[in-house]
């Protein structure tokens, strides 16, 4: 497996300019974002995915339909995305229109996906940074503690309650969730005159 790295810029410090590199790889891969900052205002800004993960190679050799099953299982939070991206690849390949009501139900279950998939990185993958052990000396550590500790908070367990209420959505539109294999182009869903 290879990775793709940036130029090495260091963190660097002068009297009214700094570099910073944060590494970022909480959920899948790695991410690295720098930014730049003269006289604490952001001059600039860099990211990268650092990581191949090499997916396109689980498809080669493959039917092309064997995609809409394969891709939605590449992660449990996003798998309408990948499903999308994959049913578009064969629409395309096709050359078939899809009918303006499968576009709509591809776009609900996108939608109800992000949704949860947004509520999940921020208080499941977000906050928990809020509570590190080096802000345990401010003022409202003890309520956000409360509030963000991964899998107890009062955050945490709201989030998990209500982004599963979301997910039914694409579970009905989709048959089940997460891993949906639906959107087959034509057949989707048909328009009515």
């Amino acid at each position: 497996m290879s990775s793709i790295t940036l130029p090495d810029i260091r963190p660097t410090t002068s009297k009214n300019s700094k570099t910073l590199n944060l590494r970022l790889n909480r959920v899948e891969g790695d991410l690295e974002i720098r930014v730049e900052v003269e006289n604490n205002t952001v001059t600039d800004a860099w990211s990268a995915g650092t990581m191949y993960r090499g997916f396109e190679n689980i498809l080669r050799n493959r039917a092309a339909l064997d995609s809409l099953v394969i891709t939605p299982r590449i992660c449990g939070i996003c798998s309408t995305a990948h499903l999308l991206a994959a049913a578009k690849a064969l629409d395309a390949i096709s050359g078939v229109e899809v009918p303006a009501n499968a576009i709509r139900m591809r776009n609900i279950a996108l939608m109800a996906e992000l949704l949860q998939s947004d509520i999940r990185q921020t208080f499941l993958m977000f906050t928990p940074d809020l509570i590190n052990d080096i802000y345990s000396d401010k003022p409202g550590y003890e309520q956000a503690f409360s509030k963000y500790q991964p899998f107890k908070g009062s955050m945490a367990i709201e989030a998990v309650k209500y982004t599963k209420s979301i997910l039914e959505i694409v579970a009905i539109i989709g048959g089940q969730w997460p891993h949906s294999s639906y959107m087959i182009s034509r057949r989707t869903c048909i328009d009515r005159q």
